[in-house]
């Protein structure tokens, strides 16, 4: 009596972590068997007890009523016999889990119109949109298709995976930002840095390019966000809105007031997790306000200056318009940003200049002193050549300069 005593599926994708691909009689189960939607597996299936009949035999898969694999016709031999489907045509349902049930079959080359059932068997198989954009984690794809359920389209993809997370997850404010986005669905609390994280992750497991972006109130200088907030307060974006009210709690009745907006960008389209809607919508605290802020560059040269004589040189600045900024970051936003906090004052009118810049290393010529607008002035009281460095900003970028004094 023939039987079948393993399967082993092949094609798919590995992913770090549990993950069985061969079936075994007496210890029935594939783990996680997974494939792009576009895959098509293969199997190798060892069947015994075939005998030793002249005539070639071949191993058929069924599912359904459909025939969905077939190996060529061997000769078979005594003992255990390999069958190679190399295309295991199982259904394809969209991206997500489907459990596939094979009925596996004999046939006989001289009697084909005779067919012997020997086994039939269940397989949990996950489709994902396409091949992972990071590395395969198992945890990972589990977590992804227990929210999906046979979409085809990619923002439809996404958004299932954007509103299953934010239904899973609470917001809380308080809450530091999680090292490994996935543990964000066991804590069942985040911030909006976990959300924009953990959609990313979930979005490149399936396949889906994605990234985080940065969204704040203010401009990005010197490789750094600005961010334009009133005198002791780091808020620089109000009024943020989420397309359904449920997201709008407590004292953001009217949208959200945030320091900074942590979002997706999945395929090209943005989505905020946090507040479950793509695209962003709010205001600039301080939209309009023009900021003389300093950038860099490669004119910047300070006039010599003359013992005993008074000097007084601004460092160069450009001015900024404060808008709602928006920066492609990468696979995770963590929690501490390349940021410049800006404190502008209320009332402020004009164009404000930027207390901004700070001394960061060696020493200006004695007499002379640099404030935080960048202004250096006195009277220089001993010649010589003086090398410093000034930053721009909290951790910001750094130039240094060289001021020389002459006798007069």
């Amino acid at each position: 009596m023939p039987t079948l005593d393993s399967i082993d599926f092949g094609g798919g994708i590995p992913l770090d972590g549990f993950q069985l691909t061969r079936w075994e009689s007496g210890f029935p189960l594939t783990a996680n068997l997974t494939y792009r939607t576009a895959d098509t597996p293969s199997a190798v299936v060892a069947v015994s007890g075939l005998g030793t009949s002249a005539a070639r035999v071949q191993l058929q898969a069924w599912s359904g009523n459909q025939q969905v694999g077939e190996s060529s016709f061997v000769a078979p031999i005594p003992g255990q016999n390999l069958f190679l489907l190399s295309a295991l045509r199982l259904p394809v349902n969209g991206v997500g889990t489907t459990v596939h049930g094979v009925s596996w079959r004999l046939v006989r080359e001289n009697a084909p119109g005779q067919v012997q059932e020997i086994d039939t068997t269940a397989h949990e198989v996950h489709r994902l949109y396409g091949t992972p954009q990071t590395h395969a984690r198992a945890d990972a794809v589990v977590a992804a298709m227990s929210m999906l359920a046979g979409q085809t389209d990619a923002q439809a993809v996404a958004t299932a995976l954007r509103h299953s997370l934010r239904m899973r997850v609470q917001y809380d404010p308080s809450d530091p930002i999680n090292d490994d986005p996935l543990t964000v669905l066991t804590d069942g609390r985040g911030v909006c840095a976990d959300y924009a994280n953990l959609l990313v992750l979930l979005a490149q497991t399936v396949g889906l390019p994605a990234n985080t972006v940065m969204v704040w109130g203010g401009f990005f200088a010197n490789d750094q966000m600005v961010w334009a907030g009133g005198v002791g307060n780091m808020i620089n974006l109000t009024n943020v809105q989420a397309l359904d009210t449920q997201w709008h709690p407590g004292q953001a009745q009217q949208g959200w007031d945030f320091q900074y907006h942590a979002i997706a960008r999945v395929g090209g389209v943005l989505h905020d997790a946090a507040l479950d809607r793509d695209g962003f919508d709010g205001q600039a605290v301080h939209a309009g306000r023009r900021v003389a802020f300093h950038r860099f560059g490669p004119g910047d040269v300070l006039p010599d200056g003359a013992e005993g004589t008074r000097y007084a040189w601004l460092i160069p600045r450009e001015e900024e318009t404060v808008a709602v900024t928006a920066q492609d970051y990468g696979d995770q936003a963590q929690a501490a940003f390349p940021a410049h906090v800006l404190e502008i004052p209320p009332n402020t009118t004009g164009t404000y200049f930027a207390p901004v810049l700070t001394l960061a290393a060696g020493a200006l010529p004695p007499g002379l002193s640099l404030d935080a607008t960048g202004m250096i002035q006195g009277v220089p009281t001993l010649l010589g050549a003086y090398s410093f460095t000034v930053r721009a900003g909290t951790n910001g970028p750094t130039r240094q300069f060289t001021l020389t004094v002459w006798p007069q």
